[in-house]
């Protein structure tokens, strides 16, 4: 699959369910490899050893699925994750303040 598709300006755009009859194309492979991707590109960033990254979803009801998925390929890449489980951006934003997260994923 060709994962520009899914990026629209500063994040990922996708059908994530079939609930409402169109073509899924925010599979879980698609959120496993960019948020690993993602991984890839925060450790030649920082340059960091031991990374922290916060995680949250929004109430969608393919928003636990995501999250398990995108957690799952930060835990893989060796980061320590915070799970906030509902989260606005907002809260997800103050976590790289608050709670010495490197980065954070909403």
């Amino acid at each position: 699959m060709n994962y520009e598709k899914l990026k629209s300006g500063t994040d990922i755009r996708g059908i994530a369910t079939d609930k409402g009859g169109k073509t899924v194309n925010l599979t879980d492979s698609a959120v496993y490899d960019i948020t690993a991707a993602f991984a890839v590109w925060l450790k030649a960033k920082t340059n960091k050893e031991n990374i922290k990254v916060s995680i949250g979803r929004d109430s969608r009801i393919t928003g636990p699925a995501i999250m398990e998925r995108a957690q799952t390929a930060l835990i893989n890449s060796g980061f320590t994750v915070m799970n906030c489980g509902l989260s606005s951006t907002p809260a997800m934003f103050m976590t790289t303040l608050d709670a010495d997260c490197d980065a954070c994923r909403g």
